[in-house]
């Protein structure tokens, strides 16, 4: 004879079910957050990662355009002063002399030391107003050139009398010139080379 099926078989039976129903219901839920958070929530953190790296590049770059024009306005009004000044130093004991029209030798030669001294107070100030924003290199270049004219402006003062000790002092004038000259050559080539690097930094798109 068989059994037949109690009350409470039919309960333990309909809340293995109910149990089963919930489980695949968590699994399907479970399954649905996995996938909304990966093709959503993820991809927004990659998103902010990438943004924030952007943004760090873009400073970078703001930087770099602002460090080479500034650099750039000072090289160009460096430049100018430091022409003026060795125009003004060749002028000191030239190798043609002549008196300024009207003017005695004494008249002439204080002219002279007073455009010298004038070019040099603007490539000392040039240099000292803007000191943070030299490439080392053409800072200490710039400041060897107010050395060297300088001295050169001193022994312009005290021409020798006779014409042999002119002629040294004249070459020894010249071997100064020639050293300002030198120097402003690798000046040159320092702040060629500097922008060239600037330019070259990365930008971007």
């Amino acid at each position: 004879m068989q059994d037949t099926p109690t009350l409470t078989d039919a309960v333990v039976q309909n809340l293995f079910q109910t149990l089963g129903l919930w489980a695949a219901t968590i699994i399907v839920l479970g399954i649905g957050l996995y996938l909304l958070l990966k093709l959503y929530l993820i991809p927004s953190e990659v998103n902010k990662k990438t943004a924030k790296i952007k943004s760090a590049l873009a400073k970078e770059q703001f930087i770099h355009r602002l460090q080479f024009e500034k650099e750039f306005e000072i090289y160009q009004k460096l430049w100018k002063k430091l022409v003026d000044l060795k125009d003004a130093t060749e002028m000191l004991m030239p190798i043609m002399d002549y008196n300024e029209p009207g003017k005695t030798e004494e008249e002439t030669r204080k002219i002279r030391l007073k455009k010298t001294q004038a070019a040099y107070i603007e490539v000392r100030k040039a240099i000292n107003y803007n000191k943070p924003f030299f490439a080392k290199e053409v800072y200490t270049n710039a400041n060897n050139i107010l050395s060297k004219s300088l001295r050169q402006a001193l022994a312009s003062q005290y021409p020798g009398r006779h014409v042999e000790e002119f002629l040294k002092r004249f070459e020894e004038a010249q071997k100064r010139t020639d050293d300002i000259l030198k120097i402003i050559d690798e000046i040159d080539k320092s702040i060629r080379t500097r922008i060239l690097n600037i330019g070259k930094a990365k930008l971007i798109e």
